[in-house]
């Protein structure tokens, strides 16, 4: 939409300034861009007195933003084994598993190969990335309300510095 106001914009400066320009030409240029844009459905450019305005129909744009709400999982599970609410839970499990491997590998943590060789290592590895991923998570919840990104907290949080301080017999922190 902010594309389409502003082209709208440039057009009536055009027209404006031009006395000649022809305004349908201006109307077809403006919806040729909705068209592309996949927004003709519910934009409509009208031409008043040689000025350019935007229609946006409510109703449309209301009844082409709800979701379809359909989607089919498929499972090789007889009946009598697994009921569809299960499965269902099962691959919403998924999805979040591979939201957090996802995350994982992301910028933040950065899980990456590591060569070691013994399993207790191995372990204590994949420990520390888990744990950093929970953190990772609950610093997400908490920043949620703030409008802060992860990113930005830890950016942050790298500035934190703690010294010690010794007034007379009392030693702070």
């Amino acid at each position: 939409m902010e594309k389409i106001r502003k082209m709208v914009d440039d057009r009536n400066k055009y027209l404006s300034e031009q006395p000649k320009a022809d305004v349908s030409t201006a109307i077809a240029a403006v919806s040729e861009r909705t068209e592309k844009l996949k927004v003709s459905v519910f934009v409509t450019i009208d031409a008043i007195d040689r000025v350019l305005a935007v229609r946006v129909d409510e109703k449309a744009l209301k009844e082409i933003s709800l979701p379809d709400r359909c989607y089919v999982i498929r499972s090789n599970l007889p009946a009598d084994q697994g009921r569809m609410e299960i499965i269902r839970k099962r691959r919403e499990d998924l999805a979040n598993v591979e939201c957090a491997f996802r995350t994982m590998l992301s910028k933040t943590i950065e899980l990456r190969p590591v060569n070691v060789r013994k399993k207790q290592r191995t372990r204590a590895h994949v420990f520390i990335t888990m744990l950093s991923f929970i953190i990772e998570k609950h610093l997400r919840e908490k920043w949620k309300d703030m409008n802060i990104t992860l990113e930005e907290g830890i950016h942050e949080l790298s500035f934190v510095n703690c010294i010690t301080v010794q007034v007379g017999a009392v030693k702070y922190n």
